[in-house]
């Protein structure tokens, strides 16, 4: 019995700790969307969560193809199978890359006596790691030509186990780089549940 509520409860801090990454990457797509200048200003309505403005789309497709997104890598995350989590952000003519936004997310530690964050906690540490991303403008080159968004999911490298394949509505493809000797990169704050760590380091084209 009590083996079984072990269990139950590592299944239960587990699902929490993944809720807790999905909408971490979900606020931050959305800020890197708009605070980049993929999409106008009236593409967005202002929510404020952890004592932040944040800027969430209202185009329909962008929402449908964010969610389709994080609904898979739910899935992955749940299985253990993914390693990163990238944006890239593309120049609509010539395709040149001008961001790569990686998420490196992976599973720290496992037991049901492991606590996460309190409500309270995970509020500030979300303030604190979406708030660099607010303020990108400051640090990384102006975007002033259009550009469009993909969004890349890297599956974790394990010798012993069958490659996973691309889900339904997935492709493999290339790795989006920037071009090579013209890349800075830097890095923000990691968020952490005690059970996940999700990572972010954002590479730009340096013209």
């Amino acid at each position: 019995m009590a083996e079984q509520r072990g269990a139950h409860d590592i299944s239960l801090k587990l699902q929490g700790s993944i809720d807790i990454a999905l909408e971490y990457l979900r606020l931050a797509i959305n800020s890197i969307l708009f605070h980049r200048n993929v999409y106008p200003s009236e593409d967005f309505y202002l929510e404020k969560r952890f004592g932040l403005d944040l800027l969430l789309t209202i185009n329909a497709d962008v929402e449908r193809y964010i969610n389709r997104v994080l609904k898979q890598v739910k899935l992955w995350l749940e299985k253990g199978e993914i390693s990163h989590v990238v944006l890239v952000i593309v120049a609509q003519e010539g395709g040149a890359v001008l961001e790569r936004w990686s998420f490196d997310t992976h599973l720290v530690e496992l037991g049901s006596e492991v606590p996460l964050k309190s409500e309270q906690q995970m509020d500030s540490e979300m303030a604190a790691v979406i708030k660099p991303i607010l303020s990108c403008d400051g640090f990384l080159p102006t975007i002033e030509e259009p550009t469009v968004f993909n969004i890349l999911a890297y599956a974790r490298e394990d010798e012993e186990a069958d490659p996973v394949p691309p889900p339904p509505g997935w492709e493999d493809t290339h790795a989006y780089g920037i071009e090579e000797g013209k890349s800075e990169e830097v890095r923000l704050k990691t968020l952490d549940t005690k059970l996940h760590k999700v990572g972010i380091a954002v590479s730009y084209l340096d013209s």
